[in-house]
């Protein structure tokens, strides 16, 4: 009797990019991927800690490359299901 194998596909993480404004944004640490992180570089904001994308073209490109890398990337561009507005006071 032969032995059953089942081709298991490794679980992809999900990155949502977010149509903030004219940009595309998302934030994610490339802990294990220095080499992607290296790639993605031109577009990381320092001060939001974040990676922007100006046009769709550069979102395209970041994307394909995120994905050709083992994510799977969501972009979502109305963000409204995503955010909390809270009370200037509220604690």
């Amino acid at each position: 009797m032969g032995v059953q194998t089942f081709d298991v596909e490794e679980k992809r993480k999900l990155i949502n990019v977010f149509k903030v404004g004219k940009l595309w944004v998302f934030k994610y640490y490339f802990a294990d991927n220095q080499d992607l992180f290296r790639q993605l570089a031109d577009h990381y904001n320092q001060e939001t800690y974040r990676f922007e994308f100006k046009s769709l073209g550069e979102r395209n490109q970041g994307l394909k490359l995120l994905e050709r890398n083992g994510f799977y990337t969501y972009p979502i561009e109305d963000p409204k299901g995503y955010m909390v507005k809270l009370d200037k006071f509220c604690k």
